[in-house]
């Protein structure tokens, strides 16, 4: 008789000898999956370096409260563009892994080397004002090669493994943040100023080269993406999708609402924790880290409801509990308070996370995701601008407490939309997907690990 003890031994067992799933997919697109999650991996690493550590090293700086706001707005401006530019070198070459070579992970990960060196040659408000315009490029590299990394990725996962297999590279992303998150806010304490973020930069850059070689290795499929005549036929047909195609246009309106509302409060986080409660980095370390951990766990169960209910229902429960998360942070005071709150804040997102991708890939036709991507990347770039404009004026002004506030509301507001949207049936027929039982795993793949 098997006991729950070994039934446990042999999920853990396992879950490391096939971390994601792979049952009805064929052997080029296992292979396909198999390099896509170890540039997944070391991409977590990478951002796992820098993510929660750019605000702080403005403050480190001396920057001002606006140019926190502005660093949010500069970055998100340069998205704006990246995605149209991304979708007229796809329609134009009909290659798609080039560009996310040259684009996001080359185009990016130079800039961390010249981010590690500048401190050299520059401090105090030159070297503010550099930082925010080479992370600005770094933003436009990134969204200049997303159009043609989710349309590959349309691709690589079938559909009916989408959602487990992004819950699991999200999973893959926590526990990297687990180890590494530590280990930069270790660096940063040790080294100390400007030197430990140095060092942040420069690991972020090498791990980040690291997934660009596992990329380096995926087999592109053939593409079927429509020829575009000449840039201007690209750059319009990104917008035109919005007309054609009322469904989108009401999505991605209310995901200009939703990035709006979480954009009143977003860059002001950790500047809140370290300014008004008086954290040290070491403590924000220590409560990403636990936030980690629950997140990993929730990240990866929501992938499979994902692939059971299906991306719509997953994404209307996460939106309506997400407005609340706000108006917790009125009453934290200490860490205890602000770790409980960032647990519950990762189960409120748990479900738009891995929904996120899944959705966008089932609203928009095989040949022209490029352009639906980069037409939802625009509008949700141009809420990523605008909103950090008022929220830094709010946090002057007022303070953090107002920005909470409206952002509560702008969340609420979208939630709403979102639900009348899929109330009125705009969404209904995105239902889930059938989920095949799981395979044993095959030799050969497990050797592809």
């Amino acid at each position: 008789m098997v006991t729950n003890w070994e039934r446990l031994k042999r999920r853990v067992r396992d879950e490391f000898v096939q971390p994601y799933p792979i049952e009805g997919a064929s052997p080029d697109q296992r292979r396909n999956m198999r390099w896509l999650w170890w540039d997944s991996l070391f991409a977590c690493i990478s951002v796992a370096f820098y993510g929660d550590f750019v605000n702080l090293f403005l403050l480190q700086l001396g920057a001002k409260d606006f140019q926190i706001g502005l660093i949010s707005s500069a970055t998100s401006a340069a998205m704006l563009l990246g995605p149209l530019v991304g979708t007229w070198l796809v329609e134009r070459t009909r290659k798609r892994k080039l560009w996310v070579m040259l684009g996001s992970a080359w185009g990016f990960r130079i800039i961390f080397f010249i981010l590690a060196g500048l401190p050299f040659i520059l401090n105090g408000a030159p070297m503010v004002t550099i930082f925010i315009v080479l992370y600005s490029l770094q933003s436009f590299a990134t969204s200049l090669g997303m159009p043609a990394w989710n349309s590959l990725l349309g691709d690589i996962v079938p559909l009916s493994l989408r959602g487990r297999f992004l819950g699991a590279t999200l999973t893959l992303s926590f526990i990297a943040r687990l180890g590494v998150v530590p280990l930069a806010g270790i660096i940063v304490q040790s080294l100390g100023s400007v030197g430990g973020y140095q060092m942040v930069w420069l690991l972020a850059g090498l791990t980040g080269m690291v997934a660009t070689y596992f990329y380096g290795r995926i087999k592109e499929p053939t593409s079927l993406e429509v020829e575009s005549h000449g840039i201007r036929d690209a750059l319009l047909g990104s917008f035109t999708v919005l007309g054609r195609d009322r469904r989108f246009f009401y999505f991605c309106l209310v995901s200009f609402v939703w990035n709006f509302g979480i954009m009143l409060a977003g860059p002001y986080f950790n500047v809140h924790q370290v300014q008004t409660l008086g954290f040290s980095v070491t403590t924000i370390t220590y409560i990403l880290t636990i936030a980690a951990v629950v997140a990993a766990i929730l990240v990866r169960f929501a992938g499979g409801l994902v692939d059971r209910y299906g991306p719509v229902k997953l994404m209307l429960v996460s939106m309506a509990m997400i407005p609340i998360i706000p108006l917790m942070w009125l009453a934290g005071r200490t860490p205890v308070h602000i770790g409980i709150i960032q647990c519950l804040a990762e189960f409120a997102w748990s479900g738009s996370r891995v929904a996120a991708t899944p959705l966008l890939l089932l609203l928009s036709p095989v040949e022209q995701r490029s352009r639906y991507f980069a037409a939802y990347n625009t509008m949700v770039s141009l809420a990523l601008v605008l909103g950090p404009l008022p929220a830094g004026w709010i946090y002057s002004n007022y303070g953090f407490s107002i920005n909470l506030v409206v952002s509560a509301a702008g969340r609420g507001l979208a939630a709403i939309l979102f639900g009348v949207l899929v109330w009125r049936g705009g969404l209904g027929q995105l239902g889930a997907q059938p989920v095949t039982k799981p395979d044993a795993v095959e030799p050969d793949a497990v050797a592809e690990l």
